[in-house]
C-alpha cells in the first residue's frame, strides 16, 4: 500500500501526516506555523516536520493544503493573507526539488472538503459544497469526488458572496459580504459594538444568546439568517446534493441548525428545500483530502 505526506498549513498551526491510500493517519506532528516570521521560517519548518516522519524517504507524494486561492499551473498562492511572504512563491517546485517526490498545492477548504466528499458524511452524493465558518468562511464545490476550483482556483472562494449590498463597508470585502456579517470574526465585531461589554471569541456570544441575553440572540440570530441567504445563493446556482459545514462556528451547531434550515427553506427554490445541511463527520478532513491531490499522480 503506498503511504504518502499530508500537510496542513494555516495562519496559526501546521500539521504534517504521514497516511495511507485509505485515509488512515499513521503519524502526525503539528507544531506553530510560523506565519508571523516569514516564508523561510514556514517553509524551514514544514520539511524539518516532514523529515521527523519515520519512512517519509518512501511516500509517493506530498499534499498540501494552503489558505487562499491556489494556482495549479504554477504552484503557488495567489493570496497569502494568512501566511505572508507564500504568495507567488513557487512552493511545490521547491519541495519537488527538495523532496524528490510528486507535490501539489490546494486551498486548505478545498482539501477539507474532499477529505467529507471522499471519506466523510458527503461519500454517497454527487455533488458537495463544503463550508468552513471560523474566523473567516471559505467553501468547496466538490463534484464526482473532484475539486471544482475554476479559474485561477477562485471557485467556491465564497466569503465575498454579497448577502445584502445595504450593509456598511468593512474591508477588502464588498459590502454585505458574508464572512463580514455572518463569521466568528464578524458575531465578536458585533457583539463588542451592541454588548455592554468586551468579548473575545464567538463561543461567548453563543453562550451569552443560550442564557438569554437578547442582544446575543439578535447576534446570532442575524449571522443565521445570513449564512442561510448564502447557502440559498449558492443552490440557485449550483443546487449540490448536500451541504456540509464545518469549522469552529460548528461547536454551537445545537443552538442554530433547527433554524438554519428553516430560514434556508423559507428562500430557496421549492425543489431544493429538501436539500441536507450536516455537520462536518472527520476529525482531521484537510489532512484527508490532501492526500487525494497526489493519490493517482
Amino acid at each position: 500500500m503506498k503511504h504518502f505526506i499530508s500537510i496542513d498549513l494555516g495562519g496559526t498551526n501546521v500539521r504534517v501526516a504521514k497516511m495511507d491510500e485509505e485515509g488512515n493517519i499513521l503519524a502526525v506532528l503539528k507544531s506553530s506555523s510560523y506565519a508571523k516570521e516569514g516564508r523561510e521560517k514556514m517553509i524551514s519548518n514544514m520539511k524539518e516536520l516532514i523529515q521527523q516522519i519515520p519512512g517519509y524517504e518512501e511516500c509517493a507524494g506530498i499534499g498540501i493544503g494552503a489558505p487562499g486561492a491556489c494556482d495549479q499551473e504554477k504552484g503557488c498562492l495567489l493570496i497569502d493573507t494568512n501566511v505572508p511572504g507564500l504568495k507567488d512563491y513557487p512552493i511545490v517546485k521547491d519541495f519537488e526539488d527538495t523532496f524528490h517526490m510528486p507535490v501539489r498545492i490546494e486551498n486548505d477548504a478545498d482539501v477539507a472538503g474532499l477529505g467529507e466528499a471522499i471519506y466523510g458524511i458527503g461519500k454517497e452524493y454527487p455533488s458537495v459544497f463544503y463550508i468552513t465558518i471560523s474566523t473567516g468562511i471559505g467553501g468547496a464545490f466538490i463534484l464526482n469526488k473532484k475539486v471544482v476550483s475554476g479559474r485561477k482556483g477562485f471557485g467556491a472562494e465564497i466569503a465575498n458572496l454579497v448577502i445584502d449590498p445595504s450593509r456598511e463597508k468593512i474591508n477588502y470585502l464588498a459590502k454585505g459580504a458574508v464572512e463580514n456579517e455572518a463569521s466568528g470574526t464578524a458575531i465578536i465585531r458585533k457583539a463588542n459594538q451592541k454588548l455592554n461589554r468586551t468579548v473575545a471569541h464567538a463561543g461567548e456570544v453563543f453562550q451569552l444568546a443560550r442564557e438569554g441575553n437578547p442582544i446575543a440572540q439578535e447576534i446570532i440570530d442575524g449571522a443565521i439568517h445570513d449564512i442561510a441567504q448564502m447557502l440559498a445563493s449558492i443552490s440557485a446556482v449550483i443546487a449540490p446534493h448536500i451541504f456540509i459545514l464545518g469549522g469552529g462556528f460548528m461547536k454551537s451547531s445545537d443552538y442554530f441548525m433547527e433554524d438554519l434550515r428553516k430560514y434556508y427553506a423559507e428562500l430557496v427554490h421549492e425543489e431544493l428545500k429538501d436539500t441536507p445541511i450536516v455537520q462536518a463527520s472527520l476529525d482531521e478532513p484537510g489532512l484527508m483530502g490532501a492526500i487525494e491531490l497526489v493519490k493517482n499522480l
